[in-house]
């Protein structure tokens, strides 16, 4: 049975619109913002955490774009309470449990970790990955690289 998935004329994701809105590009959340900020972006990842179950690959995708317009926002952020950065944590958690649902490879999931890690010159996602975990997968089974966050289209 194929996915069910959701995109609208212009071939985004309802959700993806969602979580724009709710990031307020290029608007600074002051500390005092920041929990209500947090709380309204964690609805989000619940609302995507439902999707796990019966659209794993879309769920994936979702928690891919969220965490990438998570880590751009970071820099628009107060972030002294350390709850965005929980956040962001706990969405590249979700999202590897949604790899997991949709069947993908564990070698290129972690293998997109490690890649994540090294383009952040300051981690602000992945932290710690453990040593066991951080052997590559083979060259001739690992994907081209990509950069993890690409650019939304204007």
């Amino acid at each position: 049975m194929a996915e069910k998935t959701r995109r609208t004329r212009t071939g985004r994701d309802p959700l993806e619109r969602t979580m724009e809105a709710a990031l307020r590009p290029g608007r600074f959340i002051r500390y005092g913002e920041s929990f209500a900020f947090v709380q309204g972006l964690e609805r989000i990842a619940r609302s995507i955490d439902g999707l796990v179950a019966e659209a794993p690959a879309r769920a994936a995708d979702l928690f891919e774009t969220f965490l990438a317009g998570c880590y751009q926002k970071s820099e628009e952020i107060d972030d002294s309470s350390g709850g965005f950065g929980e956040l962001m944590q706990q969405l590249c958690c979700r999202w590897v449990r949604a790899r997991q649902a949709a069947g993908s490879s564990a070698g290129e999931t972690v293998g997109t970790l490690l890649r994540w890690r090294e383009r952040d010159g300051e981690p602000k996602v992945i932290t710690k990955i453990p040593d066991h975990l951080q052997k590559r997968p083979s060259p001739s089974r690992a994907p081209p690289p990509q950069h993890p966050f690409p650019s939304r289209p204007s």
